[in-house]
């Protein structure tokens, strides 16, 4: 009962459950992008059918 009172607790402070999700994660990961375009995001592949 006591987690439910601290879980209680943190959301207090949040609209919405998504804006509480979203700092959590925000403030431990860097959200900023690693490159300039679409296609430098994309993941890379070995198969040519699949490749841009």
């Amino acid at each position: 009962m006591e987690s439910v009172r601290t879980a209680m607790g943190l959301l207090a402070d949040g609209r919405q459950l998504t804006s509480v999700l979203y700092r959590r994660i925000a403030s431990t990961y860097s959200l900023d992008s690693r490159s300039d375009t679409y296609a430098d995001r994309l993941p890379h592949v070995d198969d040519p059918d699949w490749q841009i």
